[in-house]
């Protein structure tokens, strides 16, 4: 789990603010970088979902969530499907 991290509810709470701020900015960024994929309903759903995610009481997965909304998993900021143009793949 790609977690931020330890040291309590406090701790946990800052980290889940940490990978919702890393979350967004990415999911910014791919948006950015490829308008076409943009669809009002997709985002209102994408960032419902992120906004659900800060009142979280457990850990949250950062690579988990870039997964689920297929960012690129090394947080370069573009959708997935682009990570072979740029060398992202592990």
């Amino acid at each position: 789990m790609d977690t931020i991290g330890s040291g309590g509810l406090s701790a946990m709470a800052d980290d889940n603010k940490y990978v919702v701020h890393s979350l967004l900015s990415e999911l910014g960024s791919a948006y950015r970088g490829d308008w076409s994929e943009m669809d009002g309903r997709t985002l209102r759903m994408e960032l419902g979902h992120i906004a659900g995610l800060l009142i979280s009481d457990t850990p949250i997965d950062l690579n988990s969530e870039r997964d689920w909304l297929r960012i690129c998993p090394k947080g370069m900021g573009h959708w997935e499907m682009y990570c072979k143009d740029y060398d992202c793949y592990e």
